[in-house]
């Protein structure tokens, strides 16, 4: 079986996402805050945020996993943390939906491509 260039074509873009996402963070960390109330407004999106970057990070692990491992199970794990991640902090999930969309495509592809091979042996 091939590696599925769907798969490819969303850990790249999830990677890009991360690394994008992850710089914003760092470049709002850096900021200089004159007053309290712009300093507890960057920690409370720093704070939004944190479960919504590892959770991107995760779904990012798995879809290079299903990847490289040519595991369709991978591929779902990656598309469904993806959601959570989109549901977490909700103004970037428009970002996130074209690799909601591909992971499950790339899912079901796989599978089929997995279950046409096992029939074939």
């Amino acid at each position: 079986m091939r590696k599925s260039r769907i798969l490819l074509i969303n850990s790249i873009l999830g990677s890009l996402y991360f690394l994008l996402f992850l710089a914003v963070q760092n470049a709002m960390r850096s900021m200089d805050f004159e007053g309290s109330t712009k300093l507890a407004a960057a920690l409370v999106a720093s704070l939004l945020m944190g479960p919504h970057l590892f959770i991107v990070f995760l779904a990012v692990l798995f879809g290079w996993l299903g990847y490289f491992l040519k595991r369709s199970g991978f591929a779902l794990t990656s598309a469904i943390l993806y959601c959570v991640a989109a549901g977490l902090f909700f103004p970037f999930a428009p970002f996130l939906i074209p690799m909601i969309i591909l992971g499950f495509t790339a899912y079901g592809f796989i599978k089929k491509a997995l279950g046409a091979e096992s029939v074939k042996v």
